[in-house]
């Protein structure tokens, strides 16, 4: 099985599912809510962030892409606003 690997500081994520969600996959977004990403691949260079996290970017500075017809963002670890602990 392939796997995706983030390299230097880049962080690999996938954004949460909203709860704000209609039936036909429409997101309500509220304007107070920030969405949250997923972490999925940590590069070298990035510390304080695991794969499996959850947490807050600032999402106009996200690059996104697919890849095995899966949607997947990219951000650079300085644009992580915060961890979300549970």
């Amino acid at each position: 099985m392939k796997k995706l690997v983030a390299t230097g500081n880049r962080v690999i994520i996938r954004q949460k599912e909203s709860s704000n969600t209609t039936s036909s996959g429409i997101v309500l977004q509220s304007a107070q809510e920030t969405p949250q990403a997923l972490v999925v691949a940590v590069g070298d260079r990035v510390q304080g962030i695991k794969v499996g996290d959850t947490i807050l970017v600032d999402w106009a500075r996200v690059g996104a892409f697919e890849y095995e017809r899966v949607h997947y963002n990219i951000v650079i670890d300085e644009n992580i606003l915060a961890v979300v602990e549970h």
